[in-house]
């Protein structure tokens, strides 16, 4: 295809490449060129003067989930060799710019910076928007209707559409399992581990009961959005397609995922003709999807989520319920959010994931309507995940962040709720509202500066009494009881004219309310079955809680007896001694003879490919420090030789930077060099051997094959932090009722978050490696025999670390 250099203003350009400088002239290298004026094109880096290609594919192509120079190479198949892959890169972005409409070229070109921005203001006049593609509809053969097991067999629907189908008991049993839970009702709790196959287990059974009783309702609840998405974006048009291509499913999340048109409008002029300049370029990587995504789900735009400015500007952008003025928003019948909400209420399955359960849960189903089974994977995590959805917290920034919501300056410009109504700004009514404002900012202030002066200077801890606090805290609530009344005034005189300003004003209302409430709440008393704690974040800031204790009886009384079956799993339930823990956790104890238990067969073959160390040799983990450190850092040099990819879980970041200090080669460690998500993509890019370091979010839902990861060293039995407020506050409840706090919730505990660990070694079939458990603890105490019980296979002792990196050889060498 002929490129439109000339118009573009490129019909020569320089591309600078790894220290290289080309010159190309018509889309051609012209090495003998004089370029010395020449446009300068590059990926990442230059001035403004430089062609970006970097920036202009994080526009162009927003949802791509590697801008990567070899991820951008491998999409658009371009030559390895320097030079021509920049040029390569310039001459694809620009095909790709000429099927976008001129409109967005245009919006993007003022957005951009320089000579990218430029170019794509040239690019508009020329491009032509392709039309989008109709897919071509096939003639649909309505498939045998056959059993779950015989769906899984190897010559049933799902084996058959699968190229690397293995034949998987376990899969087979839970999936018996799961259709009886769905023919007779109950509750099933099975324990699936990794390689069974428990999603299209518990899917299979779904998709069948529902393409046999039309009307009936499936939600699928999953901890992550990651998994959330997996599920509903691969798994189930997969299945349904074989199995029940009748059954309409969704995916839904929580408001606050989805970009509100409304607020859109209001914010761009705002960041454009504002003073928020450094904003401009996470706007245009907003932009460049906001025309062509369909969903309106932020999760897609992957080159707005790896700008470090997203948090700024989400929150201005999102949906959020108390300015939404609903159906009669000017821009309702485009909103994203309320599309989602309504296809999921429409759906015979429905994906969401454990915080949404529990928002529809205090919703009393407003959310997710009425359904009949519900599937909770990663069920592990349930219990956190309720207490969490049912804490009540409160920082400065929550009120602040409302009141920004009204009324805020940026420059000599006023935004928010005040500057759209049609008022003129010297209004009586107006002025008290700032006034209001500013004193309840004020107040906000002074009663959290004083907090984080007074109360105790630990990271958390329990909240003291706070009766000194409580004039300062009188004063803010009179506030706030005066700002509804000023904002209820001000919506009732409009609501006749303009009955979107009287709706939005109803909603202020209602989250005055609410945060009013927050202060009273966290200021009292905690009620029987709370605790009320404080946490110090960046800066020193305080943020208070009051969290339930227990969740037991909100599940067992608010969740349970409103659908006719449920299937709780997860790749580790059990502790070491039944699910006995969970019972009591998840308040499944309340009705016992309603609840069946299962573990499933893993196909995986521990004994051949699994070897665990527990060395004595280093010292113990709760005596000096130093020592320990200095020993643990040794082992993992010495492991550095065998060329493997090594990953190191630890329970405190202190610990991991002493170790991080001493380690020397290819060390990446969490919360030194990138995030979570970061670290494991550079993990995985890494050839040959690399060490990485990880705290707690280390510990579950890392999905690391093959020669990704074969040796995993746990540095800690991964107790509770014992100076957790909420963990001590239900030790002490349990030893009130003459219970062993350390057996009963401490030590179940520990043992579940050891296996998930141990989990991120084998994860495939052909996996190979080795775990060492470098803390003694488990050797030498009472408890440890309940840890060892918990792991996959037998253990090593080895006397040395000489022994143990040699022994560690050996077994490689023979697997390889």
């Amino acid at each position: 295809m002929n490129l439109p250099w000339e118009a573009l203003g490129l019909r020569r350009f320089l591309v600078l490449d790894d220290g290289e400088r080309i010159c190309y002239e018509g889309g051609e290298p012209r090495p003998q060129a004089d370029c010395g004026d020449c446009p300068r094109v590059s990926y990442g880096g230059g001035d403004a003067g430089t062609i970006d290609l970097e920036l202009l594919a994080r526009v162009l192509l927003p949802t791509l989930s590697d801008h990567s120079l070899d991820g951008l190479r491998a999409r658009f198949s371009l030559p390895e060799g320097n030079g021509e892959r920049i040029a390569g890169l310039l001459a694809a972005l620009v095909m790709e710019g000429l099927t976008i409409s001129p409109q967005l070229l245009s919006v993007l070109g003022g957005l951009l910076p320089g000579a990218t921005g430029e170019l794509l203001a040239r690019l508009a006049p020329l491009a032509d928007e392709a039309e989008p593609a109709v897919p071509q509809q096939r003639e649909r053969v309505a498939p045998p209707r056959v059993s779950a097991t015989e769906a899984l067999s190897r010559d049933g629907a799902v084996g058959k559409g699968l190229a690397a189908f293995e034949d998987r008991p376990g899969q087979l049993e839970m999936a018996r399992l799961v259709e009886e839970t769905f023919s007779s009702g109950g509750k099933l709790v099975v324990e699936a581990g990794p390689g069974t196959g428990k999603t299209f287990a518990y899917l299979v059974p779904a998709l069948i009961h529902l393409r046999d009783h039309p009307g009936a309702r499936v939600v699928v609840s999953t901890r992550t959005k990651q998994l959330q998405e997996q599920v509903y974006g691969k798994d189930i048009p997969f299945l349904t397609e074989r199995i029940a291509p009748g059954v309409k499913s969704a995916l839904l999340k929580g408001r606050e995922n989805y970009l509100c048109l409304r607020q859109w409008e209001r914010v761009f002029p705002e960041v454009t003709e504002g003073l928020d300049r450094d904003l401009l370029i996470p706007l245009a990587y907003l932009a460049g999807w906001l025309f062509r995504t369909e969903t309106g789900d932020i999760e897609e735009n992957h080159a707005f989520l790896g700008d470090p400015k997203w948090r700024e500007l989400w929150p201005r952008l999102s949906d959020s319920p108390h300015r939404c003025p609903g159906p009669i928003c000017p821009l309702y019948d485009d909103c994203f959010s309320a599309a989602a909400r309504r296809r999921a209420r429409e759906a015979d399955l429905v994906v969401v994931n454990h915080s949404l359960l529990f928002a529809d849960l205090k919703a009393d189903r407003g959310i997710l309507g009425d359904y009949d089974y519900l599937i909770v994977d990663e069920a592990h995590a349930l219990e956190g995940t309720a207490r969490d959805a049912f804490t009540s917290s409160l920082a400065p920034s929550t009120l602040d962040r409302f009141l920004w919501e009204i009324h805020h300056l940026r420059g000599r410009r006023e935004g928010g709720w005040i500057a759209r109504l049609p008022m003129p700004s010297d209004d009586p009514r107006l002025v008290s509202l700032r006034e209001t404002l500013g004193g309840l900012r004020t107040a906000n202030l002074r009663l959290f500066s004083r907090l984080g002066e007074e109360l105790p200077s630990g990271l958390r801890g329990f909240l003291p009494p706070l009766d000194p606090f409580l004039p300062q805290v009188e004063r803010i609530i009179n506030l706030l009881s005066r700002l509804k009344g000023e904002v209820e005034g001000v919506g009732e005189a409009l609501e006749e004219g303009t009955p979107e300003v009287g709706r939005e004003a109803e909603r202020l209302s209602g989250a005055i309310d609410g945060i009013s409430a927050l202060y009273e709440t966290l200021f009292s008393p905690p009620q029987d079955g709370y605790v009320h704690w404080y946490e110090r974040r960046k800066a020193g800031e305080v943020t208070l809680y009051a969290s339930p204790l227990e969740v037991n009886a909100l599940l067992a009384e608010s969740l349970y007896p409103r659908v006719k079956g449920i299937v709780l799993t997860s790749a580790t339930l059990s502790s070491g001694e039944g699910f006995s823990y969970l019972e009591r956790a998840l308040g499944l104890d309340s009705s016992p003879e309603d609840v069946r238990y299962a573990v499933v067969e893993s196909p995986f073959s521990y004994r051949e490919r699994m070897r665990v160390y527990l060395p004595r040799f280093l010292p113990p983990v709760d005596g000096d420090g130093d020592a320990y450190a200095v020993m643990l850092s040794e082992l993992i040099e010495r492991l550095t030789p065998l060329q493997r990819k090594v990953l190191v879980l630890f329970t405190s970041y202190r610990l991991l930077h002493a170790v991080h200090s001493r380690v020397q080669g290819t060390v990446l460690a969490q919360g030194i060099d990138g995030p979570r998500g970061k670290l494991i993509e550079q993990f995985k890019g890494i050839e040959g051997g690399a060490v990485l370091l990880g705290t707690d979010s280390f510990w579950e839902g890392v999905d690391l094959p093959g020669k990704d990861l074969e040796i995993l060293v746990i540095t800690r039995l991964p107790f509770p932090v014992p100076t957790d407020p909420v963990f001590t506050a239900l030790g002490v409840r349990l030893a009130a009722m003459g219970r062993d706090p350390f057996h009963e919730l401490s030590l179940p505990q520990a043992i579940l978050k050891l296996r998930q660990g141990v989990g991120r070694l084998i994860r495939t079939q052909s996996d190979r490696g080795a775990v060492i458990i470098t803390d003694r603890r488990i050797l030498e105490k009472g408890y440890g025999k309940r840890f060892r019980m918990a792991l996959p296979v037998g253990y090593e002792e080895p006397p040395t670390l000489e022994r143990l990196v040699d022994d560690l050889e050996k077994w490689f060498s023979h697997g390889d």
